[in-house]
């Protein structure tokens, strides 16, 4: 497994990234999101893309912009997790078999990014919340 560091960019944003590649020609490609509070530093979201890539998933982690403090959006959310995907399909090693997995707040952002983007195939939402804030619209 090799992990290559990545710039997703996203409006006027870069945003660092970890992409977890195969040993092997990679079968598929997976952004897996952190939490609301979290980072893509923490044990399970690193685990998760080593086992993916264990499994011939080039996995791809990041942190949402304004993660610490805590201060993202649903939109933000939404919006950085599509720029995951974009780097993603556009990346040579990375073939267009494409998935989400989101943790809490990203499994309400993989739900969604899911729903709304054809080129997801799958999606795994682990602890995921019905209901984001106060806004109605979510």
């Amino acid at each position: 497994m090799t992990i290559q560091r990545v710039g997703i960019r996203v409006e006027d944003t870069d945003l660092e990234g970890f992409l977890h590649l195969p040993g092997t020609s990679a079968i598929g490609g997976a952004a897996v999101l952190h939490g609301f509070g979290g980072d893509p530093g923490q044990p399970h979201i690193v685990a998760t893309c080593d086992a993916l890539a264990g499994a011939g998933i080039a996995a791809l982690r990041f942190a949402y912009r304004n993660h610490q403090p805590p201060q993202m959006t649903l939109a933000s959310g939404l919006a950085d997790a599509a720029g995951a995907i974009r780097l993603l399909k556009a990346h040579p090693d990375v073939p267009e078999r494409l998935g989400v997995v989101g943790f809490s707040f990203g499994g309400t952002v993989a739900a969604l990014v899911a729903g709304r983007d054809s080129r997801i195939r799958a999606a795994v939402l682990a602890a995921a919340p019905a209901v984001f804030g106060r806004d109605p619209k979510w």
